[in-house]
C-alpha cells in the first residue's frame, strides 16, 4: 500500500447542449420586448421562469393534463424556432416542470411567457411600448441660387 496518495484535481467541464423552443408567431415581439424589458438572454430568462414559477406550478397554477397524452401546441399554427444553449440544470428542472403538468415544454414555455407579460404590463412603465421619436435635433439642406 503506498504512502501517499496524490489527487489530481481537474476542473469538469459539463457541455451544455443546443436547445429550441417553438414559439408562436404572433409572440415573438412579445419575447423580444419582454427579453429587452427585464435584460436578459433566453437562457437567463428560462432560469427567471422557473424560479418565479416553479413552485407556484406545483402549488396548481396550472391544472396538470388529465389526458393520458402529453398535451401540446394546435397543430395548425406558424411557429418560430428559437435556439438557445440553456445550462443544464436548467433544462432539466424546466422539463420536470412539464412532465408534472404533462405539457410539451414548448407549450409551458408559452403559457409562462403569457403569464410574465401580464405581469410586465401591470408594472406600469409609461415608456415600455410607446414610440419615441428619434433625437435629431438639426437638419441639413443643401441649396444653390442660380
Amino acid at each position: 500500500m503506498p504512502r501517499h496518495i496524490h489527487f489530481k484535481s481537474r476542473l469538469v467541464m459539463y457541455h451544455r447542449t443546443s436547445s429550441s423552443l417553438r414559439i408562436p408567431a404572433n409572440l415573438e415581439l412579445r419575447l423580444k420586448s419582454v427579453l429587452a424589458r427585464r435584460k436578459m438572454s433566453l437562457p437567463a430568462y428560462l432560469d427567471f421562469l422557473i424560479q418565479r414559477f416553479g413552485p407556484a406550478i406545483h402549488e396548481g397554477v396550472f391544472a396538470p393534463s388529465a389526458r393520458p397524452k402529453r398535451l401540446y401546441q394546435p397543430v395548425s399554427g406558424s411557429y418560430l424556432q428559437k435556439n438557445f444553449v440553456p445550462r443544464n440544470e436548467s433544462w432539466v428542472a424546466f422539463s420536470q416542470l412539464a412532465s408534472f403538468l404533462n405539457w410539451s415544454r414548448c407549450y409551458l414555455f408559452v403559457k409562462l411567457l403569457e403569464l410574465d407579460w401580464k405581469d410586465v404590463l401591470k408594472q406600469g412603465d409609461n415608456s415600455f411600448g410607446v414610440h419615441v421619436p428619434f433625437p435629431f435635433s438639426a437638419v441639413f439642406i443643401y441649396a444653390e441660387v442660380l
